[in-house]
């Protein structure tokens, strides 16, 4: 398996859809959703990116598991989520650019979508 370091672009989309969920804009089947379209934009920003992945590269699973374990985590500050998860400080940055620079975030997402949606 390629490891490949989540970076600001992808926790952001993540962080954006937790935050759908723990305010209840979106469902959990809608989540589920959700994350097998994030793997799919995932996989096609790394394609044009040219960075080098398998075919287990930021799929459902794996994205899921990210989701649990680390963004949930982190949105809910240790409330939520795996007990075993534990958020990187990319996560908790994100999480902390949501909720104090709003603007710079959407830019962010804004431009995520964009180029890779």
């Amino acid at each position: 398996m390629i490891r490949v370091e989540w970076d600001i672009e992808e926790v952001v989309a993540l962080v954006d859809l937790c935050f759908k969920k723990e305010n209840n804009d979106i469902s959990n089947e809608e989540l589920d959703k959700e994350l097998h379209v994030l793997s799919e934009v995932f996989n096609k920003r790394a394609d044009l990116l040219n960075i080098v992945h398998d075919e287990k590269y930021r799929n459902y699973a794996g994205i899921r598991k990210q989701y649990y374990f680390r963004v949930l985590k982190a949105v809910s500050n240790g409330k939520k989520g795996s007990p075993s998860g534990v958020p990187r400080k990319i996560d908790y940055e994100v999480v902390n650019l949501y909720k104090t620079n709003r603007f710079i975030f959407n830019k962010l997402l804004e431009e995520f979508n964009r180029k890779y949606r």
